[in-house]
């Protein structure tokens, strides 16, 4: 289990570029204090996808509510993601694989 939090926290930090780091890290500061000022910056982000992701849920659960309250708009968005996945379906079926 150990490992598979390690792979987990590496593949996510892959994801970010790490190399400009030192823009928000005062390096001249006292030994030992870049370790702090790394995770203050971490739990900044944390903070960050939070708030947003917790924005976006309520934004969707309030919009599935109103989508919900009448019948004919539930199913003019089911039509419409129908719709949608057949279109990329397709689309993907005629572009193919460039590997």
């Amino acid at each position: 289990m150990k490992e598979y939090w390690w792979c987990s926290g590496r593949a996510i930090a892959q994801k970010f570029d790490w190399r400009g780091y030192r823009s928000f890290v005062d390096v001249g500061c006292a030994q030992g204090a870049i370790p702090v000022q790394l995770a203050t910056l971490g739990a900044a982000f944390l903070l960050i996808a939070l708030v947003s992701d917790s924005t976006w849920s309520l934004a969707a659960g309030t919009a599935r509510h109103w989508f919900a309250r009448s019948p004919r708009r539930i199913a003019a968005l089911s039509t419409t993601g129908g719709v949608m996945m057949i279109g990329l379906g397709g689309t993907l079926a005629l572009v193919g694989n460039k590997n």
